[in-house]
Parts: structure tokens; C-alpha cells; sequence
């Protein structure tokens, strides 16, 4: 990358350093917003079902014993003492992003059909 040229985020148009400007990790599912408030238009938006039943439809809690004892080491970090809890949150999120792709800009899936 040339020293000229400037990253910028592509929703606040601010500047990103070059050192975090592939960061992945990011979603814009829930932004600071503890209340719900942006999941529950985006499940308005897209049609999808209340959160408990949408995971029990996902089998988040199934999946989430065999994920709880898998957890990546950067999620051990997380704040909290409850496996479970949290590989059925990591669960949830990743059915969401899978549902509704425009949930996660900074993550993009191409999708395709068979004939292209």
C-alpha cells in the first residue's frame, strides 16, 4: 500500500490505520446497542423469527454444548465465566450474519448459483 493512499471506513468515512484496515471481526448487528433495538428491526426488516425461537429452529442449543467445548482462545477472554452462555451468543450471531448478510458489511459472502 502506498504511503498516499487513505483508508476509510465504509460507513463513518472516518480514517482507519493501515494496520486495522483488514480487521474482520467487526459487526454492525447490535453497534453499542444493549437494548436490542438494531437486532430486533433487523428481524423486522428481514422477516425473521423472535430471537428465542429463531435459535431453537437453528438448534443453537445443541450446537452450543459441542461449541462451548471448543472455544477459541479469543473468545476464552471474553468477560464472563459461562462457556455455554457464550458459544450459544457466538452461535446466534453467526445464524444471524448467515440470514441476514448485510448484517455483518465488513464481512462479505459471495454466494452464487450453480449456473455461474
Amino acid at each position: 500500500m502506498s504511503d498516499d493512499e487513505d483508508i476509510r471506513d465504509q460507513h463513518t468515512g472516518e480514517h482507519v490505520p493501515e494496520e486495522q484496515a483488514y480487521d474482520l471481526g467487526g459487526t454492525d448487528l447490535v453497534a453499542g446497542d444493549d437494548s436490542g433495538a438494531a437486532e430486533r428491526r433487523i428481524r423486522a426488516e428481514h422477516h425473521l423469527d423472535p430471537p428465542e425461537e429463531f435459535d431453537q429452529e437453528q438448534g443453537v442449543p445443541e450446537r452450543a454444548r459441542t461449541r462451548a467445548a471448543g472455544l477459541l482462545p479469543e473468545e476464552r477472554l471474553a468477560p464472563g465465566d459461562d462457556p455455554l452462555a457464550l458459544a450459544a451468543e457466538v452461535l446466534h450471531e453467526s445464524d444471524v450474519r448467515t440470514e441476514v448478510p448485510g448484517a455483518a458489511p465488513d464481512t462479505v459472502i459471495e454466494r452464487r448459483g450453480s449456473a455461474e
